[in-house]
């Protein structure tokens, strides 16, 4: 893999539902909004290439690294520097936010497909719809060529954003009334600052991708081209949809859309992009299971492996059904586990290795100060953000006025049960601009 195949492998992998809702994560944090996307990627980039400077020095260390194949590069990196307490650790933060991931797409996706069936379903049908169609391609193996893939993830969302943003600048501006745009509370900037951190959820995977490239200690330079194309992607939807839709917009931004040929375009190419991504996620999740279960049949088709990642499956469709708003469940993960993996554990890693190999010279040892201090600040503050985040985001789940029914209570109680404040009702479009923000999703 050469460095532009790595930086469009980051792009394709990385965008993915935070092109949807970045728009409504403005709405939530005000124009300082786009200036967080800014920093967040370029933090994200930093210690991306932090990941890539740690492995090129272990491999320096330990022979068996630079030849051997190592299955969990990250979780190997956390046991080579702390133990194998961290390397556990790590794997299942990993396995937690990869599934979680996974989820969001699947709910994602749903939604997608409710809108292009005119609402013939539920969301929550939907849901259970795709369980039983993407069940049996779990049961595969991993993809042995990932290069396809991911060029096909890339053209799919790089055109559908692109169709997003001409969708909304062609929406007539003598069409559109009046767009209030709010000051943000601390409560919804903190929601849409965990939005936009989740929009990030990947940088775990970063010590894989590396592995694959010939020369891997230029993975720096292509974590900072990923993050750029990635904000090229991400801002552009982001700001416009902010601009025109103020704080109407939608967590989804499609449902803001008009109806009309375009807006089946773009639904058709991000429903493939993200079904795709929820193969893609998942499977790991399913190999660290087996890898922990000793489940054989690693290059075939064995009941055991099938017994277990229908079962995996099974816990996607349940919590998909238990919390169906994706939004709910990126503010969680992006306050929580994003920023554990994608700034916290890179920063302590590079720290602890750092100290070891700062060298005998008095001008290595200052240098070394000064990136202790610049980690150790960004670690304090994400563990500040992350506790404020999570209160909100927990808060929103469970506080009254914001519950939404799990979808089986629903089923199981009749239409309308539980419903709170309209929350479960049909968000409805109008002129491109949403009358009823409650939705199922």
């Amino acid at each position: 893999m050469t460095q532009m195949d790595a930086i469009l492998f980051i792009v394709g992998e990385l965008a993915g539902a935070g092109l949807l809702a970045l728009s409504e994560a403005l709405s939530n944090t005000g124009v300082i909004g786009i200036l967080l996307i800014l920093m967040c990627a370029s933090a994200a980039a930093y210690t991306g290439g932090l990941l890539g400077r740690t492995w090129i020095y272990l491999e320096s260390q330990y022979a068996d690294l630079s030849t051997g194949h190592v299955r969990q590069p990250y979780a190997e990196m956390g046991r080579r520097t702390y133990g194998s307490w961290m390397g556990r650790v790590i794997l299942t933060l990993m396995n937690i936010t990869l599934f979680g991931t996974s989820v969001v797409l699947l709910l994602v996706s749903a939604e997608l497909i409710q809108q292009l069936a005119a609402g013939a379903l539920d969301t929550c049908i939907w849901v259970l719809v795709l369980t039983m169609v993407l069940t049996p391609v779990t049961w595969l193996g991993s993809p042995q060529h990932l290069r396809a893939p991911a060029m096909f993830a890339l053209v799919s969302v790089v055109a559908g954003a692109v169709l997003m943003v001409v969708q909304m600048v062609t929406f007539p501006p003598e069409e559109r009334p009046h767009v209030p745009l709010s000051p943000p509370s601390l409560a919804t900037f903190c929601l849409g600052l965990s939005t936009i951190m989740f929009s990030f959820t990947g940088v775990s995977t970063f010590p894989t991708i590396q592995l694959d490239m010939a020369e891997r200690a230029r993975f720096s330079r292509a974590a900072v081209g990923g993050f750029a194309g990635l904000c090229m992607v991400y801002v552009p939807v982001a700001a416009t949809g902010y601009m025109v839709y103020g704080d109407t917009v939608n967590i989804n931004l499609i449902q803001n859309f008009t109806p009309g040929p375009l807006l089946i375009v773009i639904q058709v190419l991000l429903t493939v992009h993200f079904l795709g991504a929820f193969v893609m996620l998942i499977n790991p999740v399913c190999q660290n299971l087996e890898g922990a279960l000793h489940v054989s049949g690693a290059s075939g088709l064995t009941r055991q492996r099938v017994l277990l990642r229908s079962g995996l499956m099974l816990m996607a469709l349940f919590m998909a059904e238990t919390v169906p708003s994706f939004g709910k469940i990126m503010h969680l993960i992006g306050g929580t586990f994003t920023l554990m993996l994608t700034f916290i554990l890179p920063s302590l890693l590079y720290i602890r290795l750092r100290g070891e190999y700062r060298g005998t010279s008095k001008h290595g040892y200052k240098r070394y100060l000064v990136k202790r201090f610049y980690l150790s600040s960004l670690c304090l503050l994400c563990v500040a953000l992350s506790s404020v985040v999570v209160y909100y985001s927990v808060d929103e789940i469970v506080a009254p006025g914001t519950f939404q029914t799990p979808c089986y209570l629903r089923w199981w109680l009749g239409p309308g049960a539980g419903d709170v404040d309209g929350l479960n009702s049909t968000t409805t479009v109008t002129d491109g601009l949403n009358v009823t923000a409650p939705s199922d999703m």
